[in-house]
């Protein structure tokens, strides 16, 4: 991701964050703005986060981020969510996992999506509240790549 992007990755982010059902208004508000363009620079300027966009020839269409084991977020633009555009990004999230070394990924998802993570191999870990103020609900979640056939790219 380049920083010519990051007013483009935050406007999906915060358009894909309102989709979100299972949060209040609050919730939703306290999780965009750790995906603002503030929050964007913040995470290119920590270098040891990986960003990845996933673009059309007209527009980004997803964005997805990883540290360590971890997927720290995918987020789809409204008008493509349920038509791949999530499914190919996290599969470039775990080929690049499993290409540093990583058998296992895991995950903090919002509960509207679960199902999505759990078609694609995930199982619920348990869920918890954030210490945030709002609190909400995240469910924690990981999968084997090496269980699932995820192959270093």
């Amino acid at each position: 991701m380049l920083r010519g992007d990051v007013a483009a990755v935050a406007h999906l982010a915060t358009a894909s964050i309102e989709t979100m059902t299972a949060y209040s208004q609050e919730a939703k508000c306290c999780i965009a703005r750790l995906y603002d363009e503030a929050g964007w620079h913040a995470i290119l300027d920590r270098g040891h986060d990986h960003a990845f966009v996933a673009s059309t020839a007209a527009r980004i269409a997803a964005i997805g981020m990883i540290k360590a084991s971890y997927i720290r977020g995918v987020y789809v633009s409204p008008d493509l969510q349920r038509q791949g555009a999530g499914r190919q990004m996290v599969a470039v999230l775990e080929r690049t996992l499993a290409a540093h070394g990583r058998t296992e990924v895991l995950l903090q998802a919002n509960p509207d999506a679960t199902a999505f993570y759990e078609l694609l191999g995930y199982s619920i870990v348990d869920v918890a509240l954030t210490t945030t103020q709002p609190s909400f609900q995240i469910v924690n979640m990981k999968k084997s790549l090496a269980q699932h056939g995820v192959a270093q790219s």
